[in-house]
């Protein structure tokens, strides 16, 4: 009888040592509602900005509309319960940049904070682009609670930019 205490035991310390190796990572859902590669903005450096309520979702909606033949269509979110992450890669020279929510499980809660991967695509070296000025960005539905903090992390894991909701 001891022995079988003593392998559970073992076994109950194993499982949750492996809980906190994890660093108790988890996955949470987000859903990418717009992308575009003109998203007019003219800072030169990528960044992140959060969107908490209806009305700055609606500014910026109208702001990307003076790039285009009126504002984006965008769906309903629910601002009660989540939030829109604006992902922007900066200001580019020439074609041949963009971004996408990763495929899989792209977010995940941690600590308080939240890691969204994404797909940061840039040209090859030395490839031929066209001469034209781009402004990559995406938005991205996340839960509004739990998270202090929000990491960019691009497909080498490293961290792009990071933003506090």
């Amino acid at each position: 009888m001891g022995y079988w205490k003593g392998m559970l035991a073992g076994a109950l310390i194993a499982a949750l040592s492996g809980c906190a190796a994890t660093g108790g990572q988890q996955p949470i859902r987000a859903e990418q509602i717009y992308a575009d590669g003109l998203c007019g903005r003219t800072q030169t450096d990528a960044g992140a900005r959060w969107i908490a309520d209806p009305q700055q979702l609606e500014t910026l909606r109208i702001q990307f509309g003076q790039y285009r033949l009126g504002p984006p269509e965008l769906p309903e979110v629910d601002f009660d319960t989540r939030g829109v992450l604006l992902v922007l890669m900066g200001r580019r020279q020439t074609a041949g940049y963009g971004l996408a929510l990763a495929d899989g499980e792209a977010a995940s809660l941690a600590d308080g904070v939240a890691t969204v991967a994404v797909e940061w695509r840039e040209p090859d070296e030395g490839a031929m682009l066209a001469q034209v000025l781009t402004s990559p960005c995406i938005m991205v539905t996340l839960p509004k609670s739990g998270i202090e903090r929000i990491d960019v992390v691009d497909q080498t894991g490293a961290v792009r930019v990071s933003v506090a909701p």
